[in-house]
């Protein structure tokens, strides 16, 4: 029997000044079990609680990775209901989530609130059992100050400060142990940039003062201990952070170096157009949860839950999307007997389709067709069974795209900026992302006023623009020019003897004064025959 993992969050998020109403068993569909008011530790006579999330009718032997919600507010404000939609989406996915309280600055200052967030950690751990949960896979995350927290939690849990009294120090590095910390514009500093600034203004006094007490300039030990960036070592589970566009993504250059040269690993994420909690607002919460649910995957080594999603309203069709795949479940096949299948464009490089149960190593005489704004899939005769329902595997490279959210590019630990074709935004009436192996380029350039473009994070240094072209026999010459912001590079088109014989060339240079969230597009400005050219990638590289 395959048993599919789920995981049991800790996750901290950030709220407003309103609190979301409280969810009870009953506004939940029956496949999600709530555990509501459990008490997780005791400060005298107050008794703090968490609100645990499962998959319901689970089997006795299957055994729950555990994520911890944190939910947000500036370490003033804030209440677990907040993140209780975000919590129901992962759990019908298959994780289970306990969203917790903590006490906020007005109860108790510094440390409590991370202390809390670790003792949570500790519970979980001691009551794995009773939950069904692997005590070996509990991550946490949390949103804004709740990311602190969680980033706290996972790199400093264990300190005498953090960690709960009575313990042994083996006792603490066991018990506060998490296996992945995901930070959605946490800050992962305290003592250094915005927090410190804002502390250092102490009229009106900074959230962190009256979190803390003191400002920096009265207690730069406090900050410096409440600061993730300091506890990090090679010792500290991988962390993700997510942050939105216009939420400064470039504060977090530096402390994600700090844990790479420390020994670990840390991984950006940036959200086009996304500002401060973008996480809550459905059209963001969907891709972010996506990408949490990839990295937990591959950081705790599960078997990765499908995301199931009903995309096409007028027949039976669900796509489930996977890190290597997604599956077209056809409701009832007889529908689709001798049809094409259209489904939305899932920008991403596809290999191999094929019906689910047969050879994917067969010869196969499945076909894909990219459209401007929809995929066309046909399937060879006989492939589908004559009634019942059916599956369609898709093989995909990189996660798939179904929304609006376009992605942002960051550096790679080179610095390397790569800008895929899959990941392009396509403006015009033939250019389109095609998707299959011997392509994976954008193509069909036919009209000269058809833009590419992609969103990418630069941080401050020169760049050499590196284009992977090409174009077919006798239609080189077209000119093109590249906007990187407002700088503009200017290429004339190779011929390459083929499409998609791709040629790497560098065209120019440009210069990026201070860390910037900003566009690249190709915009031709003269078509030489029938087409401009096909992309498969484009890179920034640093200038040596």
């Amino acid at each position: 029997m395959i048993v599919r993992i789920a995981i049991c969050l800790l996750l901290v998020v950030a709220c407003g000044a309103s609190f979301a109403p409280k969810t009870s068993a009953a506004d939940l569909p029956d496949s999600i079990e709530l555990q509501a008011d459990l008490v997780y530790a005791q400060r005298g006579d107050r008794a703090l609680h968490l609100d645990l999330f499962r998959p319901a009718k689970l089997a006795a032997e299957v055994k729950l990775p555990a994520v911890v919600l944190v939910h947000g507010g500036g370490w003033i404000n804030g209440d677990r209901t907040k993140f209780h939609r975000y919590a129901q989406t992962l759990a019908q996915r298959g994780f289970a989530v306990a969203a917790i309280e903590y006490r906020l600055a007005g109860e108790a200052k510094f440390p409590a609130a991370v202390q809390d967030t670790v003792e949570s950690i500790v519970w979980l751990r001691k009551n794995a059992d009773k939950f069904q949960i692997d005590p070996a896979k509990i991550a946490a995350v949390g949103g804004s100050a709740g990311g602190h927290l969680v980033a706290l939690a996972a790199a400093g849990g264990a300190h005498e400060k953090f960690a709960p009294a009575g313990l042994s120090a083996d006792d603490r590095a066991r018990l506060t142990q998490l296996a992945a910390c995901v930070v959605m514009a946490g800050p992962l500093d305290l003592a250094r940039g915005t927090v410190a600034d804002k502390s250092r203004k102490s009229d009106p006094p900074s959230n962190a003062t009256i979190w803390t007490g003191k400002t920096i300039l009265e207690a730069p030990e406090l900050y410096e201990l409440g600061s993730p960036r300091a506890h990090f070592t090679k010792e500290t589970p991988p962390i993700l952070v997510q942050v939105g566009e216009l939420d400064h993504p470039e504060n977090y250059l530096v402390p994600l170096a700090t844990l790479r040269e420390a020994g670990g690993t840390g991984t950006q994420m940036v959200y086009a157009e996304g500002k401060h909690g973008c996480w809550n607002n459905p059209r963001w919460m969907k891709p972010m949860i996506d990408d949490v649910c990839k990295f937990l995957a591959t950081s705790m080594k599960l078997e990765e839950q499908a995301n199931s999603r009903d995309f096409v309203e007028a027949a039976p069709i669900k796509i489930e999307h996977f890190s290597d795949r997604v599956e077209l479940v056809l409701g009832d096949a007889s529908q689709f007997a001798g049809k094409s299948i259209d489904v939305p464009m899932l920008g991403v490089p596809v290999g191999r389709i094929y019906a689910k149960g047969q050879d994917p190593e067969a010869k196969s005489d499945w076909k894909l067709q990219p459209e401007i704004d929809r995929w066309i899939i046909t399937p060879p005769a006989g492939a589908l069974p004559a009634t019942g329902e059916a599956r369609i595997v898709i093989e995909t490279i990189d996660r798939t795209l179904v929304g609006d959210v376009p992605s942002v590019a960051m550096p790679d630990a080179e610095r390397i900026v790569n800008l895929p074709a899959h990941r392009a935004t396509v403006v015009g009436k033939k250019l389109r992302y095609e998707p299959q192996p011997h392509k994976n380029t954008v193509g069909y350039w036919t009209e000269v006023d058809d833009r590419a473009s992609w969103k990418l994070f630069l941080p401050a240094g020169t760049y050499d623009v590196e284009v992977h072209q090409g174009c077919g026999k006798g239609h080189g010459g077209s000119e093109v020019d590249i906007a990187v912001g407002d700088q503009i590079v200017s290429m004339v088109v190779e011929d390459t003897g083929h499409f998609q014989n791709f040629k790497p060339r560098v065209i120019g240079r440009v210069t990026i004064e201070k860390p910037i969230t900003t566009s690249l597009e190709i915009r031709p400005k003269k078509k030489a025959a029938a087409a401009v050219m096909d992309v498969r990638l484009i890179r920034l590289i640093p200038a040596t």
